[in-house]
Parts: structure tokens; sequence; C-alpha cells
């Protein structure tokens, strides 16, 4: 540690020489003598001022030490400034949160997508409509022909005026309808036998079945119907509607029909 060191001047004391003698040796020995006392006189009050200066630098040093420790507790304040930082990074992550919450708005687009398709169901079923004449296109359109007919007959066969004939009820088959004469070519069901049309078909328990018949179903006594009226039989269900292209029968207890024609045969399950 540094200390001040004081000047050494001694000015407060007042330090008189005497005056110089003649030039005789014992006066000149004299005369020195006086000079060399002041001298040590004047060096002694300086080394006292000196003990004194350095007394007075300690308490100055030792104020000067002091005012360092009061100045730490200034620095304490600025941390609490420090905190109130952290509180702005809340605040940034609520906006964020709020973006996905627009997402599932745009979701809703899709869900439009499933009401246009229904509409186009119903141009399906345009298809499907029955103009009366020849096969019908479905089962149900088969099932409406019938029903649009009337009222029907009640019986367990019958035969119309061209010759077919259909049985409604019987001990060794379902139901069956048969023509007269000719029928539709079927090659690819008839395959090498005697018959290339189909002249009969008959209900089975699964399906309806065609087929290049050579024999015959036919027993004399059955009823007669016009043409546009239906025949239906009580015991099983079964009724056909005859008009001029051809016979539909419809069985509804195993959903299944079929229309049998001069010209176009068609089954349905």
């Amino acid at each position: 540690m540094l200390r001040r060191l004081p000047l050494r001047s001694c000015d407060h004391v007042p330090v008189s020489f005497p005056a110089r003698p003649s030039r005789s040796r014992p006066a000149l020995l004299t005369w020195l003598g006086a000079v060399c006392a002041a001298l040590l006189l004047a060096s002694g009050c300086s080394f006292v001022g000196d003990d004194s200066a350095s007394d007075d630098s300690t308490p100055a040093a030792a104020t000067s030490t002091s005012t360092p420790a009061a100045e730490e507790p200034t620095s304490d304040p600025v941390s609490p400034s420090v905190t109130e930082t952290p509180t702005d990074e809340p605040t940034t992550a609520e906006p964020t949160t709020e973006a996905p919450s627009e997402t599932p708005t745009e979701t809703a687009a899709p869900t439009e997508e499933p009401t246009v398709t229904p509409t186009s169901t119903p141009t399906t079923s345009a298809p499907e409509a029955d103009d009366g004449t020849g096969p019908p296109p479905s089962y149900d359109a088969a099932v409406a022909r019938v029903d649009g007919a009337g009222t029907p007959q009640t019986m367990g066969r019958f035969e119309t005026s061209d010759g077919t004939y259909c049985l409604l009820q019987s001990g060794f088959v379902r139901g069956a309808c048969e023509l007269l004469q000719g029928g539709a070519r079927a090659p690819e069901l008839c395959g090498d036998g005697p018959s290339q049309r189909v002249g009969r078909i008959e209900l089975t328990k699964n399906r309806p079945r065609p087929l290049c018949n050579t024999d015959t179903i036919r027993e004399p006594g059955a009823p007669s119907i016009e043409v546009g009226q239906v025949g239906k039989s009580s015991k099983t269900g079964i009724a056909c509607l005859w008009r001029t292209d051809g016979v539909t029968c419809v069985d509804e207890a195993r959903g299944t029909a079929f229309f049998l024609g001069a010209e176009a045969y068609q089954v349905y399950s």
C-alpha cells in the first residue's frame, strides 16, 4: 500500500544563523559549530513533521476504504429489474396457442363433400325405370310391375290365349311357366341339346332355372286369364302377370322373379 510522504520542511521553525566571525581560526570553528547546531535543529523538526503527517494520512485511507463498501448495496436493486423480463415470455407464447385454433375451422370443408354424394344416387335409379315392355330391368321393377297390374285372381294354375301355361303351386315344383312354342335362343345354356331355345323357367329354392325343354308340364282344364291380368297362389304367394310380350312372375317369399317371352327371358335373385 502506497503512503504519501510529507515534504520535509520546517518553515514554521525560525532558524537564525550567527554572524560570520572574523577570519581567526577559533572564531571560525565556533561559527561552524553554531551553523551545525542550527542544521540539526532544523532536521529534527522535519522528522517530527513526518510522524504527524503519517498519522494524518491513515484516517484518510480508512475513510476511502469505507466508501466502496457503501456502494455495494446499490448493485442489489438492479437484480429485481432483471426478474421482470421473464414475464414478457409467457405473453409471447399465448398468440402461438391461438394459431392452431384456426386450423380446425378449415376441416369443415370436407364435411360438405358427403352431402354431394347422395344427390348422385337417384340418377342410378333412372335406368331401372320400367317401360312396361320386355324383361323388367331389376327384381324391384318386376315386383312393381306385378303389383301395379291391379287385384290378382286367386288360382293354382292358369293358361293364356297364346298357349302360355303357368303353375303357381304344385307337388313336384314350386312354380313354373312354359311357352307353347318358340322361345329365346340360348346356345350357351342349351349346348348340344335337342332344343336351342329356352321354353320353360322353374322356380326352385335358390333361384329361377331356365330350361331348354322338350317335354311339357301342361295338364288340361286350367283356368284362363286375359292380357294384363294377374294370377296368384294363396298357398305359395307366387304371382304372375301376363302381357302379349311375355309373362312376369314374382316369388316374394324367396326374393326371386323371372320373365319369359318368345323373344327374351330374364331371371332375378
